[in-house]
């Protein structure tokens, strides 16, 4: 069980699923900020 743990390639893996789910993240989360920004923020007239 020890050699799983260090193994580079486990860590190689979960580093690539982690910059993988947090680029989808931010990709998600940009989308709908420029909405709720119109929400929050009324036009000045």
């Amino acid at each position: 069980m020890k050699e799983i743990i260090q193994s580079p390639l486990l860590l190689t893996l979960v580093s690539i699923g982690l910059i993988y789910i947090l680029g989808f993240s931010l990709v998600y989360l940009k989308k709908p900020t420029a909405a709720v920004w119109k929400w929050g923020l009324p036009k000045k007239n």
